[in-house]
């Protein structure tokens, strides 16, 4: 599982070139549970090497702390822009052609 994602994260099949961040929030659901929410969009490199927005997601993770360890207990993606026509026809496309 850690080389499917590494792959993702260095371009690898996805041509996924960098991420960004946004809206970052971390709230305490116990004294050993946190969670973490944020907005994140993916860029792409097109055939010529241009950069080019992919894909916009939300994100929440919820981490346990056990053992003197963080350990994520939950993840949930989510596309921020569902209903854009041209969301779910791109991530499908990837999906397809590489079979991630």
């Amino acid at each position: 599982m850690r080389a499917h994602f590494q792959s993702i994260n260095n371009g690898g099949p996805t041509k996924i070139s960098r991420q960004e961040y946004h809206n970052e929030t971390a709230r305490v659901l116990s004294g050993n549970e946190v969670l973490l929410i944020s907005n994140f969009t993916t860029y792409r490199q097109d055939d010529n090497g241009d950069e080019t927005l992919f894909l916009s997601w939300n994100m929440s993770l919820i981490f346990r702390k056990s053992d003197d360890k963080w350990l994520m207990t939950h993840g949930h993606l989510s596309l921020r822009n569902a209903f854009d026509p041209d969301s779910l026809p791109r991530l499908r496309d990837i999906w397809n052609k590489n079979n991630l």
